[in-house]
């Protein structure tokens, strides 16, 4: 099956149908970056959901070398998605200068 790009008037019905509102499925799709069969009939989530990141910044943290748990860990602590995803990670066996330097 072909992979589809843009929610049709029908799809939105279907969700609707499913208990989804228009809005989440625009999100599960857009944002998210889920398929739009997938997206349609999942049920809804409690927490996990409300968690989710813009798929191009997880893509991004991806390329740079940040894992997903440390991207989320920064996303928690306050980061916004540009530097959680582009900022680097220093060196596990590196300690920091008093100064917070490497």
């Amino acid at each position: 099956m072909e992979k589809r790009y843009f929610i049709t008037p029908e799809d939105y019905e279907k969700a609707r149908l499913n208990g989804i509102e228009k809005q989440r499925l625009y999100q599960r799709v857009y944002q998210c970056g889920w398929d739009i069969e997938k997206a349609i009939r999942e049920p809804l989530m409690t927490g996990n959901e409300r968690r989710c990141h813009p798929k191009k910044y997880q893509d991004i943290a991806a390329a740079n070398g940040i894992d997903y748990p440390t991207y989320k860990s920064r996303l928690s602590r306050g980061w916004g998605y540009f530097r959680a995803s582009t900022q680097p990670m220093k060196p596990r066996n590196k300690k920091l200068a008093k100064d917070g330097s490497l």
